[in-house]
């Protein structure tokens, strides 16, 4: 049996005809996320299994586009004053507004003045963004 048929008989009932038409139509789970309502109904889902499944493409197409999403990079202050990245391919020393290494924990990392408490967790997002 296909692997997205059994995924599908964990959400809902899949008759015979359905099943066939999902190897007819070469149907695995990478295209079973491509399917919107009209495919669901063209393969045979009836109007109840059918909103369930277009829930569940719906809710991992939403999770995917969090997962490609550009996440901020965040920085945090060690005891020293310097910085270094809490998450993996962040660059190691950020640069201040002046073009210098940031090192004090009393500077925010584009060279204005701030609190010593908010300035020990710093959060970077890539100048395409800002």
């Amino acid at each position: 049996m296909s692997e997205v048929v059994e995924f599908l008989r964990q959400h809902v009932t899949v008759d015979d005809q359905v099943v066939q038409n999902i190897i007819q139509e070469q149907i695995d789970l990478t295209s079973f996320y491509l399917l919107d309502e009209s495919d669901l109904k063209d393969l045979g889902f009836p109007l109840g299994p059918r909103k369930v499944l277009f829930s569940i493409i719906k809710q991992h197409r939403m999770e995917t586009a969090e997962m490609l999403s550009l996440p901020s990079v965040s920085i945090e202050s060690g005891a020293s004053g310097t910085t270094t990245p809490s998450s993996g391919g962040a660059p190691s020393t950020p640069r201040s507004s002046a073009g210098e290494a940031s090192t004090s924990t009393e500077q925010s990392l584009h060279g204005r003045g701030s609190s010593a408490s908010s300035a020990q967790h710093m959060v970077l997002q890539p100048l395409y963004l800002r």
